[in-house]
C-alpha cells in the first residue's frame, strides 16, 4: 500500500499511537520495510501536530515539486518545536 501511494505522488507519515510514544522506523523490521517503501516517520509529533503540519506542507508545495519530497522535508525539521529531531 505504501509503494503504491508513493507512485502516485502520495505521501505516507506514520504516527504513534502512543501518547508519549515516537516513531522510529528504523527500530524493527516492520518499520525498516515502510522507510523502504516510502513512508515518512513523525517522530514524536502527536497526531493532531502530524495532520496539521503534512495539510500547511501540501498546502505549501512548490509547483513541480514533489508532494512526498515536500512532506519528507518537513518531517526533517521543527518549525515550532512540534518535533524532536
Amino acid at each position: 500500500m505504501i509503494e503504491a501511494a508513493k507512485r502516485t505522488d502520495v505521501p505516507v507519515v506514520m504516527v504513534s499511537q502512543c501518547p508519549r510514544g515516537a516513531v522510529d522506523l528504523a527500530a524493527y523490521e516492520g518499520g525498516s520495510a515502510a522507510a523502504r517503501a516510502g513512508a515518512i516517520g513523525a517522530g514524536d509529533m502527536t497526531t493532531e501536530a502530524t495532520l496539521t503540519k503534512l495539510m500547511v506542507a501540501l498546502g505549501r508545495v512548490p509547483e513541480g515539486e514533489s508532494k512526498a519530497d515536500a512532506a519528507r522535508r518537513a518531517f526533517s525539521e521543527a518549525w515550532a518545536g512540534e518535533i524532536s529531531l
